[in-house]
């Protein structure tokens, strides 16, 4: 939804492929490893849930295949973001009294 201005704040999400399924079930469902793809979307950024890490490995199959991937870390702290203080950049305060932030 554009802001009275018009804007609508939106990220760019370079996408990955399907988790390694047999990675996935060696490592006990602990490894995620997938592969950076070509593909890209644009989302708004409300709709973004978790912030993740995609850490870069290279990890040597069964069949002495060695490719570059990544694994997943979550990233903690996206719920504290939302926390944030709303400040009203707008208002007009002439008074030199106090630290204001605007």
């Amino acid at each position: 939804m554009p802001d009275r201005d018009g804007f609508v704040n939106v990220t760019l999400i370079q996408l990955y492929t399907f988790p390694d399924k047999s990675l996935l079930l060696l490592s006990s469902q602990t490894v995620i490893s997938l592969k950076l793809t070509e593909e890209a979307i644009i989302i708004d950024v409300k709709k973004i849930k978790s912030v993740i890490g995609m850490i870069p490995h290279k990890p040597t199959f069964m069949s002495r295949i060695t490719e570059d991937r990544y694994f997943i870390v979550e990233k903690p702290g996206l719920d504290v973001l939302q926390l944030s203080i709303q400040y009203n950049l707008n208002r007009d305060d002439d008074d030199d009294e106090g630290d204001d932030v605007e």
